[in-house]
């Protein structure tokens, strides 16, 4: 099995900007099959545009790598892809 196919999301090396301001810097994050995790923090910190990013709604700058259930974005029809997943 490859390392990414043992993950639910990976991203890695992920820096968004939104109307030329840096809302997220290098983010390298990993979530494991059958994992739960959920976001705590501030307003304003990033947590809803690190999902957008995730969604692909938002795309990150500097050529970041992101999967989500082992497709690559890039690489595959996020359409397809947001059908099996979700976020609330």
């Amino acid at each position: 099995m490859r390392k990414e196919e043992g993950s639910a999301i990976e991203v890695r090396g992920a820096t968004v900007e939104l109307e030329g301001c840096r809302i997220l810097s290098d983010i390298n994050w990993r979530v494991h099959k059958g994992e739960n995790w959920f976001m705590l923090g501030a307003n304003g910190a990033g947590k809803t545009t690190l999902m957008k990013m995730i969604m692909g709604f938002v795309w990150p700058v500097y050529g970041a790598e992101i999967r989500v259930l082992g497709m690559k974005y890039g690489e595959c029809d996020l359409c397809e892809l947001r059908r099996k997943i979700a976020w609330m």
